[in-house]
């Protein structure tokens, strides 16, 4: 019975946990989310203005890499060597 109560009386104490003092500094949590959100719409615009600038430079590059290359086989087809 003795076992029993100091382990009751051991479980029911918990520590307390220390809970953060707001700062004088710190602005309120709403105007942070305000300010942050119209941030990341900004860099969300950007990204997909990047995005698409990036789109058409790859376009471009695969159509003159696509008229290189029949140029090229074009080339080799006509300097080929009959044996036959």
């Amino acid at each position: 019975s003795q076992h029993v109560q100091a382990v009751s009386r051991t479980s029911t104490k918990k520590s307390p946990k220390p809970r953060p003092k707001p700062s004088a500094n710190m602005s309120p949590a709403g105007a942070a989310a305000l300010e942050m959100s119209s941030f990341f719409i900004d860099i969300e615009e950007d990204f997909s203005k990047m995005h698409e600038d990036f789109g058409k430079e790859v376009k471009e590059l695969i159509a003159v890499w696509a008229k290189k290359r029949s140029g090229v086989e074009a080339v080799q087809e006509e300097n080929l060597i009959d044996f036959g």
